[in-house]
């Protein structure tokens, strides 16, 4: 019995002994571990926070900004002046209607970025006739010629009439003019008038980053480079399929549609 009482008291020594060991195992583990210190966060002082007045050297840049650039559009050439600032109201205008704000992908206001711009030309640009100028007047002209011929010609009789219906249908179709001749006008707008507004509107663009409203970059990337080129070649498509005299209304133009006989016999 003795015996007995004597193994257990040293198994239970045996077991004290390893608990302390791997108590001190652990310990020794634990403080090989990297410590973190608790996070602490460091608000502010708003009441203190002081506000740095402007430096000299970025006053002096900004007046130098505002004198060169005053300069320039006082004297900027009367012709470029005429041309653009119709079109960068036009821009404006619209900007307003379409609300730009603050916080959107594109910038607020009529500042200018590149998919603004790609939407006014596409939209408010490409899709409507000339509003004055030469292809209009000329228009008109070519169609009060046209009237004027056929009504030189008089009503068809009722045999040709039985044979040919176009004849018969163009004269009850004659083209009057009136106040809404843009609106009926088959033209639409040329490569170079469209490529004048983005002259204008780009203009606008060096004005306001030069002046620090905004620091986008040109608007001159790919999707403009592309709208512009599928602009000329539609132009030069539909000039290829209408058989367009490009003489037509030009300098060069030194005979209308109804000289064709008379100069073909003299021929």
């Amino acid at each position: 019995m003795q015996c007995g009482v004597t193994e257990i008291d040293a198994l239970s020594r045996i077991a004290a002994g390893l608990i302390v060991r791997v108590g001190y195992a652990m310990d020794r583990l634990l403080s090989l571990l990297p410590r973190t210190a608790p996070l602490q966060i460091q608000v502010p002082d708003i009441a203190t926070t002081k506000i740095e007045p402007p430096r000299l050297e970025d006053i002096a840049i900004q007046k130098a900004l505002n004198e060169v650039l005053e300069y320039y559009t006082v004297h900027q050439p009367k012709n470029t002046t005429k041309n653009y600032e119709p079109k960068q109201k036009e821009w404006k205008a619209w900007c307003k209607k379409m609300g730009f704000k603050e916080g959107g992908r594109y910038l607020p206001g009529d500042y200018v970025d590149e998919g603004k711009l790609l939407l006014f030309i596409k939209e408010e640009v490409t899709s409507r006739p000339p509003r004055r100028r030469r292809r209009l007047k000329a228009e008109r002209k070519r169609k009060r010629t046209a009237a004027a011929e056929i009504l030189s010609e008089g009503p068809p009789s009722k045999r040709k009439r039985e044979k040919i219906s176009v004849p018969s249908m163009a004269f009850e179709e004659l083209p009057v003019e009136s106040n809404d001749d843009k609106a009926c006008s088959e033209l639409v707008l040329i490569y170079n008038t469209v490529r004048s507004y983005y002259s204008a509107i780009n203009k606008l663009w060096a004005h306001q980053t030069s002046l620090g409203l905004h620091n986008v970059v040109r608007p001159q990337r790919i999707a403009m480079t592309t709208l512009k080129t599928l602009i000329a070649q539609g132009q030069h498509q539909r000039q290829h399929d209408e058989f367009t005299d490009r003489r037509l209304a030009t300098i060069r133009d030194g005979y209308v549609a109804s000289q064709i006989p008379d100069l073909t016999r003299k021929v």
